[in-house]
Formats: C-alpha cells, structure tokens, sequence
C-alpha cells in the first residue's frame, strides 16, 4: 500500500508541475489552493487505505429513529495491534446531520495520529417528544440506551473500544454533555460546542469538559454554556470554557483545541 501511495503522489505532482508549465502566471493563491486539494486528496487516499469504515445501523423504539445509522471508522493500526482495543472518539452532528458527512478529515487524521476509533450516529429529529424532552437530546430517555448498543455493535467490527471522548456541536452537544453526566464511568472527556442545552452538574463527575461557544451566537447558548461551566468548577470538575469569534458552529480552531484537550485527557487516563 506504501508504495501504491508513493506512487499515486508522484502522477500528481507530475500533473502538477504540467499544470503551471502551461500557466506561467498563475498566482500565489491559486497554488496555495491548488496543493492544499492535492494535500487533502492524498490525505484521504491514505486513510482509505489503512482504515475500515462504513455505515451501519441498529433498530430503536422512537418513531423517527426506527432505524439509526452510525458511522465508523477504524484506524488500521488499530486492527493490527494484538488486543485490537483503542479509545472512542464519539462525534455527535448537530440537529439530524448524517454521521458520515460530519466525521470530516481532521476527525479521521486525528484518529490516526492517536489510535482511536470513531463513531458517529446519524439521530433524527424527533420534533414530536421535544416538549415532553424524550426526543434524541435527552440520552435518559431512550438514545443514550440506543447509543450504548451502538458501541457493543463495534464488537462486530472486530475492535474493542475503550475509554469515550465524546464532541458535539449544537443538537449533538447537548445530547454529548448530557450523556457525559448520566454514564460518567464510560465517558473519559466531553467536548460540546454551542449547546444551548439546560442540564448542568449535580455532582462531582470525574469527566472533563471542555466547552465552547461562539461569540456572535444567540445568547441564551452562551448563558447556559457559562451556567454549566461555573456549576462543574463548583464541583470541582475539571472544566475549560471559551469563546470564539463565530457564530453557530462549529471551527476548525474550535475543532483543534477539542483534539488537543483530548490528547491532554488520555495522557492524564494512563
């Protein structure tokens, strides 16, 4: 496979170096543009060729999610390794996003560089059971039992998933933060973004949370991020909030220092 990946990176980089042969005036931005597609494609391509990822489904009693998709994605290292276990990363899209389209490349390099499986549910808005707070943003209610059947499906896949990293943004952080207070034993960290939703600490919880939320987003988001942050320190949970120069959703920036939290969440687990 390494050398089919060298391989497949020189043709471009011929096709390139043809490319501006032809245009002699092409412009900085346009290479920067031009190799960072390159970078990308070649970046996928490797992926592709050292992990194991597809969709798949398990059945639930709720209306709107009679069949729920998860997306999976297997680093595979992580099947070459004597115990085939690894941490989860569970990315939770925002209100009925499609887990395969939300699981974009800095979720997949990320897996890669540090050995973790992922997987992300494909929820559907289930608008009826909003006011009675049974719809999907309320684990206790019937996905968080539906998303622990997801993750002993991944037995399946011939991995044995460990310690959860949970992050969500919007929809999916509220069903993340509140999932991360009701099964603390399995959840390691949880990073949400622009929540908006009203549960907050009880408790002492050994998780950590790192929460975030966008500056140019409707404030309620914010007052609660904030309600929840001050409840944990309270508690003495670890807890980080910041904001960011967005609005709602979710940055790369935002994105990156999720990565780095979790690195820093794992180093500290073992």
């Amino acid at each position: 496979m390494n050398k089919y990946y060298t391989f497949l990176a020189l043709i471009v980089t011929i096709a390139l170096v043809f490319h501006f042969s032809r245009n002699t005036y092409a412009t900085a931005l346009e290479i920067d543009t031009i190799t960072n597609n390159i970078t990308n494609i070649l970046n996928d391509l490797k992926n592709k060729f050292n992990a194991v990822e597809g969709i798949d489904a398990i059945s639930t009693t709720n209306y709107a999610n009679t069949r729920l998709e998860y997306y999976y994605y297997i680093p595979k290292k992580i099947l070459n390794s004597p115990t085939h276990s690894a941490p989860l990363l569970a990315v939770i899209p925002g209100l009925s996003g499609r887990g395969e389209l939300t699981v974009t490349q800095p979720y997949k390099d990320f897996a890669e560089k540090e050995g973790f499986i992922i997987v992300s549910p494909s929820f559907m808005e289930d608008t009826k059971n909003w006011d009675s707070r049974t719809s999907y943003q309320y684990p206790e209610a019937w996905s968080g039992e539906a998303f622990n059947r997801i993750i002993n499906s991944l037995s399946s896949k011939n991995v044995v998933p460990e310690k959860l990293y949970l992050i969500g943004m919007s929809a999916g952080a509220q069903f993340a933060s509140r999932y991360a207070l009701i099964y603390p034993d399995l959840v390691a960290a949880c990073a949400f973004h622009a929540s908006g939703g009203d549960a907050y600490p009880e408790r002492y919880s050994k998780v950590k949370f790192f929460i975030t939320v966008g500056t140019k987003d409707i404030d309620y988001r914010k007052t609660h991020a904030v309600i929840f942050y001050n409840a944990a320190r309270q508690l003495n949970m670890y807890a980080i909030y910041r904001e960011y120069n967005v609005g709602h959703e979710l940055s790369l920036a935002q994105m990156n220092d999720s990565f780095e939290f979790f690195r820093q969440a794992r180093s500290s687990q073992t």
